[in-house]
């Protein structure tokens, strides 16, 4: 083994195997060995045969209405001696061949109790943020007041506000 070699992996904390599996690599392809491998799998064993996607989208496009439990229930009749993908798979691959148009997202209704502001104009609404008032190191109480939007939500100030004061206006 390489005593020296171990000491200079275990100051950069790797394993020796490690670095034997880059020395094999290096002597057996030279510096081609070095760079990095791609991590796909060489063989999947799930994958959908070509004659039988093949087979799958010229059924679709046949039947443009029909999505993937129809179309295997249509086609396992027919070609009985074949092992048929499951109705997801099937839908990925008729998604990943451009047959299936995208549904159009739903609009989200806001609660019917709740009326969002309808305003055109930038405009400004002071408002405490807790109800509770806080007392930092310096002991005296503090009530904060956000200041705000209501047009674009967004944050314009932040103040102490006095008790029992005068409105915080803002122009």
């Amino acid at each position: 083994m390489h005593p020296p070699y171990d000491r200079a992996l275990r100051a950069v904390r790797d394993q020796p195997a490690v670095g034997y599996k880059w020395l094999a690599r290096y002597d057996a392809e030279g510096k081609a060995g070095l760079h990095d491998r791609s991590r796909a799998p060489h063989h999947r064993p799930h994958r959908i045969d070509d004659a039988v996607a093949e087979l799958l989208v010229t059924t679709r496009r046949k039947h443009r209405a029909w999505g993937p439990e129809k179309l295997l229930d249509y086609l396992r009749p027919r070609y009985p001696g074949i092992d048929w993908p499951a109705v997801r798979t099937v839908g990925d691959l008729l998604k990943r061949r451009g047959l299936v148009t995208p549904r159009r997202r739903r609009y989200k209704a806001a609660h019917p109790g709740w009326a969002r502001p309808r305003l055109t104009r930038l405009t400004t609404c002071g408002r405490p943020t807790s109800r509770v008032s806080s007392r930092p190191a310096t002991g005296s109480t503090v009530y904060p007041l956000t200041v705000a939007d209501l047009h674009t939500r967004y944050l314009l100030d932040c103040r102490k506000a006095q008790p029992g004061g005068q409105p915080l206006r803002i122009r």
